[in-house]
Formats: structure tokens, C-alpha cells, sequence
């Protein structure tokens, strides 16, 4: 004999009478609401948020700080290699840095040879060159870097901070973006894809340039914050330098 179980029937009797109670008040809901004159609209298919794309033509404010200037630069090397610069750190002859007579410490510049139109980033921590007509002294190895051990002819450019031209209506932190050929940014912190750090500038630009090459066709750029510099900027007051990828487009989420 096959005993069939009585629970099946006893949630039958109490599942079935609460959907008919639902139904019925349901029901007496849309009469009500008719009856004195009132639309009902039922939308089980509401919209999400809106999404927007934002280009990075966009985000970009870097016009606003940027710097360039032309002239002829030097380089100095073994003679001062190990020797105190001006901002208290120890001259490396081989690192890629540069004297300038009134650019803050810790100013990067792009350096670019216009002979070759090869390029190197620099950061300045040394005070000079004291003949006349020069604009920079280059250290041998930036030197050495885009073939100028000599008295090349050389275009520098940079971004000079300014706090006050930060816009005002974000809290997203803004950093200066360099690079060896494309144009320079200035962009909010949601924009970057960061693949690397490091504190020694040096390493940075090290590591920009080997992903830059193994990784064609990436938009790559080294990175350092847009806050106001240290007014003796060193290795010890000194920033993180970023690696990152620039998003093509940023997604932005709005309400309706």
C-alpha cells in the first residue's frame, strides 16, 4: 500500500487562503484608487542609473600648469659625482636629474634633444648652470640619455604647481602625468590605472620606460601629485612616482 504524506495538504491550507487574501486586497487597492480619480502605474521595468562616459580630453587641466622653454643645456659628471646638491642630497652622476637657477626641487621636466627629438625625464634638485645662455645642466646619465654630451640644443617641459588652480567642486586628488613623446596631462586620481610605484625617482622613470616598450601601445605615464611642492622637496620630503595606464574613458553613474 502507498501512504501518501499528509503535509503536502496541510501547507495547501495555509499557502492558498493567504495568496487569495493578497489577491483580494491588491484588488480592493486598484478599485479605491480609481474610484476617486487617481492614476495607477505599475513599472516593473524602472531604469538603473543612467551611465555617461567622460573622455580624458575631458579631465585634462594640465594646460593650465604647463611649462616650456627652449635653450642650450650642459652636463656635469664625474668632478661633482658624490658631492652635496643644493636641496642637501648626494650628486649621482648616472641618476636623471638636473640643476636649474630658480625651478622648485622636485620639478620634473621633460627634456627632449632637438637634434634627435630623443627625450628623458629629469627632476630637479641642484641649483645652476652659472654661464650665461644655458637654461640646464643636465646630469651625464640624462645627459648621455638623449645623446647630448655636449652643448645641445634642448626644449624643456614641465608643469609649475598651483594649489589655486585646482578645481574647486572635487575632492578627487589631481596628478601631473609625463611622458617621452605623448602630450603631458594633468588628471584626477579615477582616471589612472596604476601597474607600478616607487619613492626613487630615478627607478621610476626605469620602470616607466621598460613598460612603455614591453607593453606597446598602452598609454603609459609616469605620474607624481599636483600638491604644492616642498619648498626643500629631497628624498627624504620627496613623493611616490606612479606608473599608470590613462583610462580612455572614464564611466560616470548618474541618478534619473
Amino acid at each position: 500500500m502507498i501512504e501518501f504524506s499528509s503535509k503536502p495538504k496541510k501547507i495547501a491550507r495555509i499557502v492558498i487562503p493567504a495568496i487569495i487574501a493578497l489577491t483580494i486586497a491588491f484588488l480592493h487597492f486598484i478599485d479605491s484608487a480609481t474610484a476617486a480619480g487617481d492614476s495607477v502605474i505599475i513599472d516593473f521595468d524602472k531604469p538603473a542609473k543612467q551611465q555617461t562616459t567622460v573622455s580624458i580630453d575631458d579631465l585634462d587641466i594640465g594646460a593650465k600648469f604647463y611649462y616650456e622653454i627652449t635653450g642650450t643645456a650642459s652636463y656635469y659628471a664625474h668632478r661633482f659625482h658624490r658631492r652635496l646638491t643644493a636641496n642637501g642630497e648626494r650628486f649621482n652622476m648616472y641618476a636623471f636629474s638636473a640643476a636649474h637657477k630658480k625651478l622648485p626641487f622636485g620639478t620634473v621636466l621633460r627634456v627632449t634633444n632637438l637634434k634627435n627629438d630623443r627625450s628623458v625625464l629629469v627632476r630637479i634638485n641642484d641649483r645652476g648652470p652659472y654661464i650665461r645662455k644655458r637654461i640646464l645642466d643636465l646630469s651625464y646619465g640624462a645627459a648621455k640619455e638623449i645623446g647630448g654630451l655636449g652643448l645641445p640644443k634642448v626644449k624643456i617641459e614641465g608643469f609649475l604647481h598651483n594649489e589655486d588652480l585646482i578645481p574647486e567642486d572635487t575632492d578627487e586628488k589631481y596628478y601631473f602625468g609625463y611622458s617621452f613623446s605623448k602630450d603631458m596631462v594633468c588628471l584626477p586620481e579615477s582616471s589612472m590605472e596604476i601597474a607600478d610605484s616607487s619613492r626613487n625617482f630615478t627607478r621610476a622613470v626605469k620602470l616607466y620606460k621598460k613598460l612603455s616598450v614591453n607593453d606597446f601601445g598602452k598609454d603609459y605615464y609616469l605620474f607624481i601629485s599636483a600638491e604644492k611642492r616642498h619648498r626643500r622637496e629631497s628624498r627624504k620630503t620627496g613623493y611616490l612616482y606612479f606608473i599608470a595606464k590613462v583610462k580612455q574613458d572614464i564611466a560616470l553613474n548618474s541618478g534619473i
